[in-house]
């Protein structure tokens, strides 16, 4: 990203507007900033498999898992679409026999993508492995290959600091604490009482409400992300005041062996009436 700077003198506006100018530099450097996360645009190689000792070895690797796997549970990546690739190859599907770091640079070059992620699939002693690596197809940088009997497993090592718990099934994990709203169950309903959102017409009318919430709570206990709740009843406008309230409460954050992860709070909690 490129900075523009503006220097401290006149030169920097003409003499006529120099005041206005002034003004509006003071404006700008008294704005607050953001920082906004641009999603990773990530290019998933066909698996290459190899079939020597596999019962099944005539069956196709799971592309379309893998990518399924990012989609939902590696934070703040966009895979490129499996019909981009398939354009790109020039054919309606791409078999592949091995894959080496020059060629995903060359892939992920003609396809303008952050990374590249190849993997390898085989069969030791009918023991599936499977091999996740991630290259950079600009400066030519490859991870160190992650293993894994279980496809979530290779790709929660690859992405370690990306990985979204509980976002998917996880056979191999364990130690494993999903995140929770401080506060406890009653957290949502004491906030729209104490903030006075509670719904006048259902509070007028005596209605409560059931409300199951989905969001992805980072390692530090912030919302990351904040799914549109499924209230129920669903036609006396709790959803936004209740958004609202995940967007503002705070969380204990999910942990692995006692470490604090990023993780998925699915939870269900009601709100009544009665303060």
């Amino acid at each position: 990203m490129k900075r523009i700077l503006f220097q401290n003198n006149r030169d920097a506006c003409p003499r006529s507007i120099y005041i206005s100018c002034m003004l509006g530099l003071i404006l700008i450097f008294s704005l607050p900033s953001f920082s906004v996360a641009l999603d990773e645009v990530v290019l998933i190689i066909p698996p290459v498999l190899y079939a020597e000792n596999c019962m099944e070895s005539q069956e196709e690797p799971p592309w379309d898992q893998t990518i399924e796997v990012y989609n939902k549970a590696v934070l703040d990546v966009r895979p490129v679409k499996t019909l981009d690739l398939l354009q790109a190859w020039g054919g309606d599907t791409v078999r592949i026999s091995t894959w080496s770091i020059d060629e995903a640079m060359e892939w992920g070059q003609a396809l303008e993508v952050d990374r590249v992620i190849i993997s390898e699939w085989s069969c030791d002693k009918e023991q599936l492995r499977i091999t996740v690596q991630s290259v950079d197809p600009w400066e030519g940088n490859a991870t160190e290959p992650e293993e894994g009997t279980y496809l979530s497993e290779a790709i929660r090592k690859l992405e370690n600091m990306k990985w979204i718990y509980g976002a998917i099934s996880d056979l191999n994990l364990t130690g494993y604490q999903p995140p929770s709203i401080k506060g406890g169950p009653r957290a949502i309903h004491d906030y729209l009482h104490k903030t006075k959102t509670y719904p006048p017409e259902a509070a007028i009318q005596a209605v409560p409400a059931r409300i199951d919430v989905n969001l992805i709570i980072s390692g530090k206990g912030v919302p990351i992300q904040v799914n549109p709740p499924i209230v129920t009843p669903s036609d006396w406008l709790f959803e936004k005041p209740v958004e609202q309230a995940l967007w503002a409460l705070r969380y204990a954050p999910a942990t692995i062996d006692g470490k604090a992860v990023i993780g998925i709070l699915k939870e269900t909690y009601s709100v009544h009436f009665i303060q």
